[in-house]
């Protein structure tokens, strides 16, 4: 593998430490990895120049930060994922468009060890000289939540490609999505890290 990618999307399966990780965890669904196994994770060809985001979990803010710093990324901002359900059937017609807007869907009510989570944060890691391609997107957007647990939603990547250049890599994937170089053991037909072929 010779192409070096400009951005590299990862998602990783955090090993909670309490018993409320394990309650809807990744535990159930596809295996979780320790702090060391994250960060000794194979990487694929990266340029000197990229960029990096990685979607962390509330209660390991500090191990997020540590994964990223010891796969050679700074931290320089974040996205918020506002997770909705389905819209609500209503007609309210606020005084303004904003509030129109904000009254067509409702928040979803997840897990929480202190409050009820009804969001997600991937940090955004730079290295080197990587320049994003706009600098009017916001930091939060809103989408619904997916019928599979920890499934992040394609207008994620979507925000990626308006913001950063590629090429583009994905670590932990598991939707196939086109002008993407994915790993994942989810991924049908496809090896689960880069150590073990294109």
């Amino acid at each position: 593998m010779s192409e070096s990618f400009k951005c590299l999307l990862a998602d990783p399966p955090w090993r909670h430490k309490d018993k409320l990780g394990k309650k809807g965890a990744a535990a159930n669904y596809d295996g979780t990895l320790s702090i060391e196994e994250i960060k000794a994770f194979p990487l694929p060809p990266m340029a000197r120049d990229s960029y990096l985001f990685l979607w962390r979990v509330s209660s390991m803010q500090q191990e997020a930060l540590d994964v990223a710093r010891t796969w050679g990324y700074e931290v320089v901002g974040d996205i918020v994922w506002a997770k909705t359900t389905k819209p609500l059937q209503t007609t309210f017609l606020g005084p303004s468009r904003a509030q129109e807007e904000w009254r067509f869907f409702k928040f979803a009510f997840g897990l929480g060890r202190t409050t009820r989570s009804c969001k997600e944060i991937a940090l955004i890691c730079k290295r080197g000289k990587a320049r994003p391609l706009v600098k009017n997107e916001r930091d939060l957007f809103l989408a619904p939540v997916g019928l599979e647990h920890s499934a992040k939603p394609e207008e994620f990547r979507d925000l990626i490609e308006r913001l950063v250049p590629g090429p583009y890599a994905e670590l932990f994937a598991r939707y196939p999505r086109e002008n993407w170089t994915q790993w994942g053991n989810q991924l049908e037909g496809r090896p689960a890290s880069p150590a073990e072929g294109p």
